[in-house]
């Protein structure tokens, strides 16, 4: 039932902006920007739900269970993304599309995205061992790429520093605290105290 709510969820995500577009003077840049926004966001929600799960609850809880399906509809609103950017911006030229440093990253985020929905299941993790992890800690690379992308191509939403400013600071305090946990993880425990 848990995982019902959120392919629900996902899904109604997709349809809400799909219908929101409808009637809009310039449809392709609002699907562009709308779901573009949306993968951004999701990859900052991703790598932020260890760290809302400190906080014990059943949301949490639930959230933790269920973040490798988040992280597979993260790489599903980045595929609608481009999608949209290809057919309505190129027409399908990826020599066009590429000649942009901005977009050519866009594309790396994607394809960091793509293979960590490919061995997201737990076959992969069993077959790829210490390296699943270490693929998977990509998602930092993908987090800072998207921003760059986002951040100089970016048309509505991401079109004012407000909201740049905001982006920025909940990244780096998410990132800051994974930086203190693993090295408070790292560090040398205190030597006990002898009994005299």
């Amino acid at each position: 039932m848990g995982k019902a709510k959120l392919h629900f969820a996902g899904i109604l995500i997709i349809i809400i902006i799909a219908l929101a577009g409808v009637g809009q003077e310039d449809a392709a840049i609002f699907y562009a920007s709308a779901y573009g926004f949306l993968a951004l966001v999701s990859v900052i929600f991703v790598v932020s739900i260890p760290i809302l799960a400190k906080v014990r609850s059943k949301f949490t809880l639930y959230l933790l269970g269920n973040r490798r399906w988040i992280g597979i509809y993260t790489f599903v609103f980045a595929i609608i993304h481009f999608v949209v950017v290809m057919h309505f911006f190129f027409s399908w030229d990826f020599s066009s599309a590429l000649n942009n440093t901005y977009r050519f990253l866009g594309l790396i985020a994607l394809l960091i995205l793509a293979a960590m929905t490919a061995t997201s299941t737990n076959t992969a993790m069993r077959k790829m061992g210490r390296n699943w992890k270490r693929l998977h800690y990509l998602v930092y690379v993908a987090l800072v790429v998207v921003i760059i992308h986002s951040f100089n191509l970016g048309l509505l939403v991401l079109n004012n520093n407000t909201t740049k400013t905001a982006v920025v600071i909940i990244v780096i305090i998410i990132i800051s605290w994974k930086i203190y946990v693993k090295f408070r993880k790292n560090a040398p425990k205190a030597a006990e105290p002898q009994a005299l």
